[in-house]
């Protein structure tokens, strides 16, 4: 009974009000002018509306990214002393006077949380944190905060503050660990966005063994495939956004 309550409470929600509107559009213009452009336009748009605001669109092109295949002789073949590098995934701005720790997302608590968890088994290896972002606390020494808040040695931790982009975290990662001859690392991200990632930190030279944290695929129940919903619109932006910056990454060069 509860299920069916939360399903239907689905059906009036602002995501699916959007697609009940585009179906009774469709369906009053069916009606005399289905040979018409405006008809043909707006199911195109109810189509691509479903694709990337249900649950089975969503976890498609989510899918797409999280799944693709990567090689595990590049995992085998990576020393024990390989740093570990982790990526920012983003600040929100605001500080809590309690902890500093309130300007992470969430991508980058689940980020900091593997690759300690991955440092930890790996005693040998540096834990890299890298990202540039936010105004008044970079997000690279949030994240080393968190590292230590969690029980991991602060003097096993490097951090990297300059860059704000996934090429700038590849090259300014790559400036450091040269210094230190290091051409190997165990990388971890968000699960969509390590595509993209382990292809700048590849053109950097780097031997890459991928470490995806952050997974957003679920297999729908079947009930819920096609209701469009907002955590479903999210994951599609997340992954269009992937795949846009790959594309843009590609054709610059930075793979």
């Amino acid at each position: 009974m509860d299920y069916l309550i939360t399903w239907l409470s689905r059906l009036i929600e602002p995501a699916a009000l959007v697609a009940w509107v585009l179906v009774v559009v469709a369906f009053r213009l069916r009606r005399n002018y289905h040979n018409r452009p405006e008809y043909r336009a707006v199911m195109a748009l109810l189509l691509v509306y479903l694709v990337v605001a249900s649950p089975l669109g969503a976890n498609i092109l989510v899918g797409f990214l999280e799944h693709r295949p990567e090689s595990a002789d590049a995992c085998a073949a990576i020393s024990e002393y390989a740093p570990i590098v982790v990526l920012a995934g983003g600040v929100t701005g605001m500080v809590s006077p309690a902890s500093e720790l309130t300007t992470l997302k969430e991508s980058t608590y689940r980020r900091v949380i593997e690759g300690v968890h991955l440092a930890s088994s790996h005693p040998g290896a540096t834990l890299v944190l890298s990202g540039g972002g936010g105004e008044s606390l970079k997000e690279a020494y949030v994240m080393r905060v968190l590292a230590v808040a969690l029980g991991f040695p602060r003097e096993r931790i490097t951090t990297e503050d300059r860059s704000t982009t996934t090429f700038q975290n590849g090259v300014e990662v790559a400036r450091i660990l040269r210094q230190r001859k290091k051409n190997e690392i165990r990388l971890v991200t968000s699960a969509m966005h390590m595509p993209r990632a382990a292809a700048v930190f590849r053109n950097q030279g780097f031997t890459v063994c991928p470490m995806p944290a952050d997974e957003k695929w679920v297999q729908p129940m079947l009930a819920d495939v096609l209701v469009p919903h907002v955590s479903a619109l999210q994951k599609s932006t997340d992954a269009l956004h992937e795949m846009v910056g790959y594309v843009w990454y590609f054709a610059a060069g930075r793979l």
